[in-house]
């Protein structure tokens, strides 16, 4: 079978591999479908010096596949269902492991295309533990881009059903699941507008029309009456938060004009209020900002700019009044909670209890 492996520093090869033995005991072989470019991915090709691992080492991060035979012992999953991948090799034996909570797990033996071997390749046998199936039915959007044209596309969640769905990238699911926001090359290419598009077809509307600005980072208030997405002015370099309304004929809202800002992450379950990150005096912080602009509050995050875009995968709201967020501090990250009701952080992990040496990059909320 084939698998895409990086030989030395720099130097990816497609070769042909053995199809792995029978699934062991708790063990499923999935084949591979869909296999997403990481920064980690990047970090390994450069060969960076503490990605400690032997070569060749086949490649990939993040995939997802389609459940091929299930292993004994296996139990919820069935051959042809769709599942993500987990992309740590998980003990499943410490406490955080039993409490299905692998991502805490104390004894973390490597991550699959950095320090064992990834998911480019045809065939895997993979623990249970690692894997998500997929929901039944629901539509997944992605981009694709071939030829030089970007695209998204829709697909239901077991595979079927894939198609084109509309020009741009980046799309944003509105709340009630009917529509998309992405955004969309203009006809001179010096920019991005945003256009709204509905998933059971019918024509696509123009959101907004700003040449030279390229749009981004969208999130909808909990109602989708409202986007705020990010507004990157190529003549002056300044990127802003801008706030629309949905109704026709409506314009965007700059909220946060004269400063320099990295990106929006996402109303209060509120509405009332967005969670944006923004660089001031050189640091960078999260700020909640109202509908007018006013900023209510700033967290201090991280005085390199470089380190960490404070964006959706480093910040997420735990209830009305509450965040957790990834905080890095002299070279090292933690995760924090921040209550804006009474002003107060509490760091609740630190990322080497995770794997020493190893750094946060981002975090997820389960429903």
């Amino acid at each position: 079978m084939r698998a895409l492996q990086l030989i030395e520093d720099r130097r990816l090869e497609l070769v042909d591999v053995a199809e792995p033995a029978a699934p062991a005991h708790g063990e499923v072989t999935v084949a591979v479908k869909g296999v997403a470019l990481n920064h980690i991915d990047v970090w390994g090709w450069r060969g960076m010096a503490f990605a400690k691992r032997k070569l060749p080492l086949t490649v990939g991060a993040e995939a997802s596949g389609v459940v091929e035979t299930c292993g004994p012992g296996v139990a919820g999953l069935n051959p042809g269902q769709l599942v993500s991948i987990y992309g740590a090799r998980t003990c499943g034996l410490c406490r955080p492991c039993r409490e299905k909570r692998d991502n805490l797990c104390e004894h973390v033996s490597g991550v699959h295309g950095f320090h064992l071997d990834g998911f480019a390749q045809e065939l895997m046998n993979i623990p249970v533990r690692q894997l998500v199936p997929a929901p039944d039915g629901v539509w997944v959007a992605y981009e694709r881009s071939a030829s030089g044209v970007d695209e998204v596309w829709l697909m239901r969640s077991d595979g079927s059903e894939a198609r084109a769905l509309a020009a741009g990238v980046a799309p944003a699911w509105a709340p009630d699941g009917q529509s998309l926001v992405v955004a969309r090359s203009t006809l001179d290419g010096e920019g991005r507008d945003l256009w709204l598009v509905p998933v059971a077809g019918g024509e696509a509307r123009q959101l907004t029309d700003t040449p030279g600005v390229i749009e981004q980072d969208m999130v909808f208030s909990p109602d989708g009456a409202t986007l705020a997405f990010g507004a990157a002015d190529l003549a002056t370099g300044a990127t802003h938060v801008n706030t629309l309304s949905l109704q026709s004929g409506s314009q965007p809202m700059d909220l946060t004009e004269g400063a320099t800002y990295v990106s929006p992450i996402g109303f209060d379950p509120t509405g009332e209020t967005i969670l944006v990150g923004m660089v001031q005096d050189d640091v960078l912080k999260l700020t909640l900002i109202d509908l007018n602009g006013n900023a209510l509050t700033a967290v201090p995050i991280d005085r390199r700019k470089s380190q960490g875009d404070g964006g959706a995968d480093a910040a997420a709201w735990l209830s009305r009044s509450q965040i957790v967020f990834i905080r890095r501090l002299e070279g090292l990250t933690y995760v924090y909670t921040y209550d804006f009701a009474n002003g107060t952080a509490a760091r609740v992990l630190d990322a080497s209890v995770v794997t020493p040496g190893s750094a946060i990059t981002s975090l997820r909320l389960a429903p």
